[in-house]
């Protein structure tokens, strides 16, 4: 659940200015894991480092977390690089992240397996 907060806290960054302009205020990721506490979501310095590294495919650090996506945001936008991380850790299905974000059941039936039916 933790790394799906850290998705959900990058659509957070980017629809809320007021989220956007705490955030630019430091660079030192563990500032800004407590922010995002402050705002509803749970998850570590670690997650959020790995979940960077893993959506960019190259070795973030701690230290240069905050640094490495703002260049992403910078190289990608931000919505892009928000749907990076939800194909990757949510199976590359947002649709499905959108609707659980916004408490929404979704619509559709779940797959049925084949081996289930006879």
């Amino acid at each position: 659940m933790s790394i799906e907060n850290v998705v959900l806290f990058t659509r957070a960054v980017n629809d809320k200015l007021l989220l956007r302009e705490r955030l630019a205020a430091t660079d030192h990721g563990s500032e800004w894991i407590e922010i995002a506490r402050d705002v509803g979501f749970e998850f570590t310095l670690e997650e959020f480092v790995s979940t960077l590294g893993e959506t960019l495919a190259r070795a973030v650090r701690a230290d240069n977390v905050v640094q490495e996506y703002r260049s992403a945001v910078d190289t990608m936008s931000a919505g892009v690089l928000t749907r990076a991380m939800s194909k990757i850790f949510i199976g590359g299905m947002p649709r499905n992240c959108d609707a659980w974000s916004a408490g929404v059941e979704e619509q559709s039936q779940p797959p049925v397996r084949r081996d289930s039916v006879r």
